[in-house]
């Protein structure tokens, strides 16, 4: 396994799950891409089905515990001026740039 297990993301914060029952996520696909010419490409796909990660089914509990901080947050955020709202999104989004190769 490459990722370990993956924990809830409850009021800003990573926690540990309670759950005890866990849900395999595989890698589905591993492309690869060959140039031929500047014209063309060869795409090669192959299934590796390798296991990245262990992610829990959420308890009940849990599940309720993240919809009242989402409803917290939401009731701050809907508070944020729509400039820095703009600002924040196209932060992330360049970051997210940023990382592109090492997400995929």
């Amino acid at each position: 396994m490459t990722g370990g297990t993956t924990k809830n993301f409850i009021g800003g914060q990573f926690v540990e799950s309670r759950a005890d029952t866990w849900l395999e996520v595989l890698d589905p696909v591993c492309s690869v891409q060959r140039l031929r010419n500047q014209y063309s490409s060869e795409h090669v796909t192959q299934s590796t089905q390798t296991l990245l990660s262990r992610v829990p089914q959420t308890t009940a509990g849990e599940f309720e515990q993240a919809v009242d901080a989402a409803a917290h947050a939401f009731n701050s955020w809907s508070k944020t001026s729509v400039l820095t709202r703009q600002r924040f999104v196209l932060e992330w989004a360049r970051s997210l740039s940023c990382l592109q190769t090492k997400l995929i």
